[in-house]
């Protein structure tokens, strides 16, 4: 898609440069050693970061990893996923590019639980905003770094730390006035120019500032930080995607497989045992996004004497985000088809053609649509530190946040319209390559099918999801310290102890209006359809090749909306497209309290410095979950393969309670070797509580269904948290300030795993129109065609249709005489599954002393027990498999030295399972460079200049059973940022 000769020239220069920094390491250890008679050097920038991050590593009880800020108001990264992503055993998920979610030993974003100076924080998210949310993952695009003074990796578990994420706990700590005293002060201006905006890169701003001063009172000490950014960002992605039809075996004869239709001509088959698929559906999108983001951050701090400092932290944070989709796609009802297979099983497929008969065309599908959402953070925090005693120490604090998402349009959260030109005489995909190909041939001539003058309006569905989260957290922390107690400092140094309540309420919310015209709007025609909406855009450019159809026609989605509102009446009669949260409304309430205690012991064995740490955590938490439930009454026949439900009037509730509590035990181990050498060992037991969609009360069923049954979910307010028991083991050896050498094995035996299990149940009285006695006496007369079918019904059977708000005839179902509706249900439930992830973790950091350059290498390798097979049939049911492992490294070259910065920096991230059930989805193997450079031409005033995906690496590819089974595809681009900051 963009694998130019320059864009690999790039690449391999970039690498060379990385490969020299390392290669010319060419040093022996004890060469860096005696390099410690060199005179002590004022560290700042990348090393400053790079030292403060290792003396953490190297002090810290347990499995802890960090990143500092270069200075008060200098992350790293512009973006905080992104600066995770360089420690080892962490990979990140990239929206649009740009990293938003991580993912910690092969554990996704909700295995991981991210706090804010030591506080758990309301989250809320709309994803896609085209279902009820459920998310407890927090999105690190909604913080910016600039207000950021570091980021703790707590990899296994301890005592004081929160609970919740067996992958990782990820604390995020902001700066604070008193650990940097004196006045200070920081500007940024920077323009983001991103290479990916359709229609030729863009220019975007992006404003900072952090202000800090303290000053010395009568008593005591006070200190004010403020830090602000405003940012403006465009960017656009452009992908393929195919949509597919359950796997088959070759010898099954079900609709849409390639046995039993004489009408299917095929090369070099599937056999009788093969796994294969075959298409559904194939698109191109321009998706354009455009977004503002605000942060504010207030921090003030008030320490009357060297025994109490109180700090109030308030932050705000907004993020608006539009997402405008334009598409062409076609739709397959496999009939007269050809298609070509590969070698191998799975089954590779290489082509799928279909045609249609000129006098019955198909529709060639073009659609708009409109994705706008707010997300809104709000957070108090009070913290109070007290030396009690000599001995004892004391910490108060509390948090209350909100976070809330909802729609930021009157069309909704999630919004599509669609056209079609009834004009297409053939169409197939090409899957020999990366990028899906997608053909098409008019009835006529391709001029016509591509015409404005051929377009009319199809169906729309309108969609509005709201998510809302209030967390209220009390915290008391202490230690005592036995250092005078000769009696009790013999068997331990000090205890730790503490109590937290956290009162966690989600609310969300989803509801629909969507008009099933899609076999066109009753009345609407191409000659009363304005030709000017449409605007002829080319497809080639946005894709990177020639060999894709020439164009399509995009339009704005509420011009059309606008169009239909005022002459089809789309949204009702009260012509508003919002219905009321009607769909789906849960409430759940979590009431988590736990309890710690955690002794430490310093001592010496062999002769040598170690320390023991052990603690016990125990929490009790306490659910309540009530959902809105649907109760289908109707259904009715309304296009060939498409049948729909009509539900009960009014909301019915159901509630649902639970509880359990947990011991969770740790135990840190650590010894100095030698001076500069470091063993340590850890053993914990943590868990992760499930999704908000998996505890909800009650279930949601699909309006939609097909002729062999309807679908539906619903959650389980009963689930157990996962349970992971822990174990590490790791070497390191430090040789300088900035340099070391680490080695490490962990193992995470997990239990309670939540799986997905389908229910194959008829539960309501309505009857299937597609089924029972009229259908017999339809097939009889005239075949299995569901068109026929459906006409034969209808002209001997008019008392059982009508014509719905729609214009279009359908068939009701009759309960009593047809069958009642068949449903498959998935509900989530706790497994039997006892799996065993594990893998090594290597890391080096190397600084070449007062050369200015050093480089960070990492290496990751995961492994877990349970792989999913592809050979086995969907028909079996669902496998179990584990998701998200993934081998992963991390190479990063700098200089720093004389007020010049630079760094580039490569990450790799192997392919790994994203989804099970019974169509996995795997996500390939995906590289990245980034660089960044900054000089600082005087005391006041650094330029800086950074670049993402400067190679330009297409966006990872995803696929199903065989690669050929492509679900997504996109070329990618770089983005780049030009700045001057001004430090006071």
């Amino acid at each position: 898609m963009q694998n130019s000769f320059a864009k690999k020239t790039l690449k391999n220069t970039l690498l060379a440069g990385v490969s020299v920094a390392a290669v010319s390491l060419g040093i022996d250890v004890a060469s860096a050693q005696q390099s410690e008679e060199v005179d002590e050097l004022i560290v700042q920038g990348i090393r400053k970061s790079l030292q403060s991050s290792s003396d953490l590593k190297r002090n810290a009880k347990g499995i802890v990893d960090a990143i500092s800020a270069e200075e008060m108001g200098k992350f790293p990264d512009t973006n905080l996923a992104e600066s995770l992503q360089r420690i080892s055993g962490v990979s990140i998920d990239r929206q649009r590019g740009e990293g938003s979610t991580v993912t910690v030993r092969g554990f996704g974003p909700e295995y991981n639980l991210v706090t804010f100076n030591g506080r758990q924080i309301a989250t809320s998210t709309l994803g896609d905003g085209a279902s009820a949310p459920s998310s407890r993952s927090f999105d690190f695009a909604n913080l910016a770094s600039e207000g950021i003074a570091g980021l703790e990796v707590y990899k296994t578990g301890k005592a004081p730390v929160a609970s919740g994420g067996i992958g990782s706990v990820i604390n995020i700590n902001t700066t604070r006035p008193l650990d940097d005293k004196g006045f200070k002060a920081t500007a940024s201006y920077k323009v983001v120019q991103d290479e990916s905006w359709n229609g030729g890169s863009t220019q975007t701003p992006e404003i900072s500032g952090l202000i800090s001063n303290t000053w010395d009172l009568a008593e005591g000490e006070f200190g004010v930080s403020l830090s602000l950014i405003s940012q403006e960002r465009k960017s656009s992605v452009n992908q393929a995607t195919v949509g597919w039809r359950d796997a088959y075996y070759g010898n099954e004869g079900n609709w849409g497989s390639i046995v039993g239709n004489p009408n299917h001509t095929v090369t070099n088959g599937p056999a009788d045992t093969d796994v294969y698929r075959i298409p559904q559906n194939m698109a191109y999108s321009l998706i354009d996004f455009e977004s503002e983001r605000f942060n504010g951050l207030l921090t003030m701090q008030y320490a009357p004497n060297d025994k109490i400092t109180a700090t109030l932290d308030i932050l705000k944070a907004t993020y608006e985000i539009e997402a405008r989709n334009n598409d062409v796609s076609i739709w397959f009802n496999h009939g007269t088809v050809a298609s070509v297979w590969g070698d191998g099983n799975p089954k590779p497929i290489i082509s799928y053609n279909e045609t249609f008969d000129p006098a019955g065309p198909s529709d060639f599908s073009m659609g708009a649509g409109l994705t706008a959402n707010e997300n809104i953070l709000d957070s108090v925090g009070l913290n109070l530190e007290v030396q009690a005693t000599e001995n004892l120490s004391l910490v108060f604090d509390y948090n209350r946040s909100e976070s809330e998402s909802k729609p930021n349009s009157e069309y909704g959260s999630n919004n599509v319209i669609g056209t079609a030109a009834y004009q297409l005489a053939g169409q197939g995909i090409d899957f020999s390559g990366d990028l899906p190909i997608m053909s098409v041939t008019g009835v006529t001539d391709q001029a016509t099918l591509f015409s404005s003058a051929s377009r009319q309006f199809t169906g729309n569905v309108y969609r509005f999801a709201y998510m809302k989260a209030n967390l209220d957290q009390g915290q008391v922390h202490g230690t005592y310290d036995f250092t005078n107690n000769d009696a009790i400092n013999d068997i331990i140094d000090s205890v730790d102890f503490g109590i937290s309540i956290i009162d966690n309420k989600i609310e969300s919310k989803y509801g629909f209006r969507q008009n099933d015209t899609w076999g066109g709007i009753p009345g609407n025609t191409p000659a009363n359809t304005p030709d000017d909406l449409f605007k002829l855009t080319s497809l080639p450019s946005a894709f990177g090749t020639s060999s894709i159809i020439p164009q399509f026609h995009r339009f704005n989605f509420e011009e059309a909306a606008d169009f239909l509102r005022a002459n089809y009446n789309v949204c009702g009669t009260d012509n508003v497209c919002f219905p009321g949260y009607t769909n789906t409304n849960r409430t759940l309430e979590e009431e988590t309290t736990s309890f710690y205690i955690q002794l430490n012991k310093e001592f010496e064995l062999f002769g040598r410095p170690a320390n023991v740490v052990a603690g016990l955590r125990h929490e009790e938490t306490e659910i309540t979950s009530t959902s809105l439930s649907q109760v289908p009454v109707a259904s009715n026949w309304a296009t060939a393969n498409e049948f729909y439900l009509g539900f009960a009037p009014g909301e019915n509730f159901l509630t649902l309670t639970s509880e359990y509590d947990y011991d969770l035990p740790s135990l840190d181990f650590d010894i100095d070797i030698t001076d500069d050498a470091k063993l340590r060992m850890s053993w914990s037991e943590t868990i992760t509580r499930p999704t908000y969609a998996d505890l909800q009360a009650g279930y949601s069923i699909d309006q939609l269904f097909r002729i062999d049954r309807g679908t539906g979910s619903g959650g389980n307010p009963e689930l157990l948290p996962f349970e992971s028991e822990n174990f590490d083991i790791s070497a390191e050896y430090y040789y300088g300030d900035l340099s070391y050498i680490s080695v490490g094995y962990f193992t995470k035996d997990v239990d309670n795993w939540i799986t997905s299990g389908n229910i194959d149940v008829a539960p309501f009285n309505v009857g299937h129109p597609g089924q029972g006695p009229r259908y017999d006496e339809a097939v009889a007369a005239v075949g299995t065609d569901a068109n026929d079918v459906r006409n034969w019904i209808i002209a001997n059977y008019p008392g059982t249709t009508e014509v719905d708000a729609n214009g279009l005839t359908v068939i009701n179902g009759i309960a009593g005489q047809d069958p009642n509706v068949p449903f498959r249900f998935t509900a989530p439930t706790n497994g039997a599954n006892s799996e065993t992830i594990d893998g090594w973790e290597i890391a080096w950091q190397h600084d070449f002393t007062d050369t200015g350059f050093g480089f960070l290498a990492n290496y990751t390798i995961v492994d877990g027990s349970a792989e999913y097979n592809n050979l086995t049939n969907a028909a079996a049911g669902n496998q179990f498999a584990l998701v998200g492992l993934s081998d992963s490294a991390n190479l990063v070259a700098y200089y720093d030295k004389d007020g010049l910065q630079a760094r580039v920096a490569y990450n790799w991230r192997d392919s790994f399972l994203n989804g099970t059930g019974n169509h996995p989805s795997y996500v390939e193997e995906y590289e990245q460079i980034d660089m960044s450079a900054s000089y600082r031409v005087n005391d006041n005033v650094t330029v800086f200049f950074d670049g993402i995906n400067m190679t330009e690496e297409d966006l990872p590819r995803t696929h199903g059973r065989d690669p050929s089974y492509v679900y997504f595809a996109a070329p990618g681009f770089a983005r780049y940022y030009f700045g001057i900051r001004y430090t006071y």
